[in-house]
């Protein structure tokens, strides 16, 4: 289990380098230029992350998943890889919403703040005018 949350967060964090940092938008703007295809590639999560997932899934062979039944030699090779790269992905996904939702709650607390602050701001001159009638 460690080790597919390892391979997964790896996934997650390659994903989001790649599809929303400033460091690869020249890359996505060039693959975009490129080919509609190839730009939507690098700009989906979705996409993208599965890639990702299959690359890392080559690269550590991790074996999260075994076939059962019989497969042959090499089909069963193929099997057990397609099965953990999606497995990878999958995971990754899941990181990824999980963040997404709580970026998205924090925006939506920042933005309440605000309207607060603005609130308070624009009651202060009120509150200070109000003794001044009194006396």
């Amino acid at each position: 289990m460690g080790r597919l949350l390892a391979l997964a967060a790896a996934c997650h964090q390659i994903t989001f380098i790649v599809v929303e940092s400033w460091l690869f938008k020249g890359l996505r703007d060039a693959a975009a230029a490129r080919n509609e295809h190839l730009g939507k590639l690098v700009s989906c999560h979705l996409c993208f992350g599965t890639w990702v997932g299959m690359a890392l899934a080559a690269l550590f062979r991790p074996t999260l998943v075994r076939p059962s039944g019989y497969v042959p030699g090499p089909a069963r090779a193929l099997l057990q890889w397609a099965v953990d790269a999606f497995v990878i992905s999958l995971v990754a996904r899941v990181m990824n919403e999980t963040i997404a939702s709580v970026r998205e709650d924090v925006e939506v607390k920042k933005k309440e703040a605000e309207l607060l602050e603005t609130e308070v701001r624009a009651e202060e001159p009120l509150a200070e005018q109000e003794p001044q009638r009194a006396g």
